[in-house]
């Protein structure tokens, strides 16, 4: 019995000297180039074997990582417990690996060109059965299927340019489980994810846009767009009439370009105003703002 209770003890603790790690490791690199990580109270937790490739200068659960050897490559998930999770199945953009997001990370399986999401742990999340898919925010995550992958050059193989954009295919808003919450969840580039409501019927504020969902809920979103132009004029352009209601409007502190310095320089509201509020004024005067349509997203 005392062998047996020792031996519960032993792995309770090794378990535990996993969990309990909820601090944030912070990258390092050594003379030689290489990366590794610290934690909190400064000890190396993981000793510098790796490329300096990622974005991410410090992580909370899981990081992309690549670890070169005598002879090639090798690309995986590090978790926090020292776990090497899905090699070569990173998530690149832009040449970059992906970072974690709320506790959840990207891959993409190489042999069908499809995206999925891991957890924490490592473990699939989502299924690699997207053709893209974006980072998880506020417990959802913007899905692309079906699509193709039109390179910008047309001839990937002979002109040697990666760059591409996806046509065709249904997007989709999923919850971090990947269950669909919303399907052909189109034109969603403007809209504040953190600013879900779900409600039974279809609502009528002007600054939102309304999707029904999978289960007949009606989800609505903030359209950045849609709110900047309602602010523009219910705000900002009654505001120009006067000094004082524009200076609340305005951020305490001003980065300007100072002509005669070459260079930008922080400058306060007020002195800001005092130098500039007739050129405001005059930027606006005949400047149908809402008739502009400039996109606020490419």
């Amino acid at each position: 019995m005392k062998i047996f209770l020792n031996i519960i003890f032993f792995f309770s603790f090794v378990t535990l000297s996993y969990t309990q790690d909820k601090g944030r490791y912070t990258s390092f690199l050594n003379e030689e180039g290489l990366e590794g990580f610290y934690d909190e109270s400064g000890k190396i937790v993981i000793e510098p074997v790796f490329e300096n490739y990622t974005l991410a200068h410090y992580w909370d659960d899981i990081i992309s990582v690549i670890e070169l050897d005598e002879k090639s490559y090798d690309t995986y998930f590090l978790t926090k417990n020292g776990e090497k999770k899905h090699h070569d199945s990173l998530y690149f953009f832009d040449n970059a690996p992906d970072c974690e997001s709320e506790g959840f990370i990207r891959f993409r399986v190489q042999e069908t060109d499809k995206a999925g999401m891991l957890n924490a742990n490592g473990d699939i999340s989502i299924p690699a059965i997207y053709s893209d898919i974006l980072n998880a925010r506020n417990g959802y995550v913007i899905a692309l299927k079906d699509a193709v992958k039109k390179y910008w050059h047309g001839d990937k193989e002979n002109d040697g340019c990666n760059h591409y954009s996806w046509d065709g295919g249904t997007e989709y808003l999923l919850d971090t489980s990947g269950k669909v919450i919303i399907e052909n969840f189109n034109d969603f580039y403007s809209l504040n994810i953190y600013s879900i409501k779900i409600e039974d019927k279809e609502g009528k504020d002007k600054v939102r846009r309304y999707f029904k969902g999978v289960d007949g809920s009606f989800y609505s979103f903030i359209d950045y767009e849609i709110e900047f132009k309602e602010w523009i004029n219910k705000k900002f352009i009654p505001a120009l009439s006067s000094k004082e209601e524009l200076r609340e409007l305005v951020h305490p502190e001003i980065v300007c370009w100072d002509e005669e310095e070459k260079c930008y320089v922080r400058i306060d509201r007020d002195s800001y105003l005092l130098s500039n509020y007739n050129s405001i004024i005059n930027m606006f005067k005949n400047t149908d703002v809402l008739s502009a349509d400039h996109p606020v997203f490419f």
